[in-house]
């Protein structure tokens, strides 16, 4: 048998074989360095960041992980993601899983989102007054039902409201709302209004 001659024999073949093996070194590291990131993502931080992945699995897998991570990490994490992320979804996301926590941080970050462009941050925030209600923001509610016209927003803002019928201007604000505006408005103040029972807008309702 004719021994297989090594391709690096000679000068300028051992020259060209040991550029690629540099190359393949340099490249591994590269790739090495280029997964770091990837790694550093498991840690909560990076799972709140994936709550806005674009797939549906790595979104579900982070929320998971978020929600099973002890309160004292996930909750800062949830807090900053809220307040400085740039994707409207992971703010949305994060709100909505803080909610879970019971996180005393809760009303000031709902009392900000009410002017909020974020729909979806509003709506969560309206969401949630509606299971805690705060008596003192009754007025500026009362103001925002002349501007929100979001079709997710404004339902969820009209629930909020009449959660705080033992104020008389709530009432005279939601009654008046039974037969203002587009049909789905209308329906959500009647939902809330049959939902709390509210003797008051029996008149209204009739009519």
């Amino acid at each position: 048998m004719t021994a297989r001659r090594s391709p690096c024999r000679g000068r300028a073949a051992r020259a060209v074989c040991g550029a690629f093996v540099l190359a393949g070194v340099v490249a591994s590291g590269q790739s090495a360095t280029a997964q770091a990131p990837i790694a550093q993502a498991t840690g909560i931080a990076g799972q709140v960041a994936l709550l806005g992945d674009f797939d549906h699995g790595k979104r579900m897998a982070a929320a998971q992980a978020v929600r099973r991570a002890p309160a004292a990490e996930s909750g800062p994490a949830l807090a900053a993601a809220i307040t400085t992320s740039t994707d409207s979804y992971v703010r949305f996301r994060a709100f909505v899983l803080l909610t879970g926590l019971l996180d005393p941080r809760l009303e000031d970050f709902a009392r900000a989102a009410l002017t909020d462009k974020n729909d979806r941050l509003r709506q969560a925030a309206y969401d949630w007054m509606t299971g805690s209600p705060l008596p003192a923001l009754a007025p500026r509610l009362i103001d925002l039902i002349e501007t929100e016209q979001g079709e997710f927003v404004r339902p969820s803002l009209l629930r909020a409201l009449a959660a705080l019928d033992a104020d008389p201007r709530v009432r005279t604000a939601v009654v008046r709302e039974i037969s203002r505006g587009l049909d789905i408005f209308r329906g959500a103040v009647i939902e809330a209004l049959g939902l709390r029972g509210a003797a008051y807008a029996v008149d209204a309702l009739a009519g």
